[in-house]
């Protein structure tokens, strides 16, 4: 029932939520790969990026599941502040992730795969 749904309840959503970047981004959490491909390319690369973050998060919850709650937060507290600065740069998300994900290597690569074309000019993208 809900795969003849999400097709057209997702756009129907995404039209009254403009305005609402937010909540247009949750809403790809609706659609499966098939869905957002038929939406188009637009559409598409955004359920990719939207999975990626997902999948980093997850990665990184997962990796201090055993460790204090505050090491933890402090790493979200600098990605979120990270994300918050005006006129973001690659050579700033690099050098964080360097600092962050020392220990390591996968996460900081995973990390960096949310950098939209690293190496060029000013970058944004959002916590998911």
């Amino acid at each position: 029932m809900f795969k003849y749904f999400a097709l057209p309840g997702y756009c129907e959503l995404h039209n009254l939520c403009t305005g609402y970047v937010e909540l247009q981004e949750m809403l790809l959490d609706f659609l499966d790969v098939d869905d957002a491909l038929r939406l188009g390319n637009d559409v598409y690369q955004q359920y990719c990026t939207r999975r990626r973050q997902k999948i980093f998060y997850r990665k990184l919850a997962r990796y201090y599941e055993g460790q204090p709650a505050a090491a933890y937060k402090q790493v979200l507290n600098k990605i979120s502040q990270l994300l918050l600065e005006p006129d973001l740069d690659t050579a700033t998300v690099v050098a964080m992730a360097n600092r962050l994900f020392k220990g390591n290597q996968h996460l900081h690569d995973s990390f960096l795969s949310l950098v939209p074309e690293v190496g060029r000019g000013i970058i944004c993208f959002t916590y998911v």
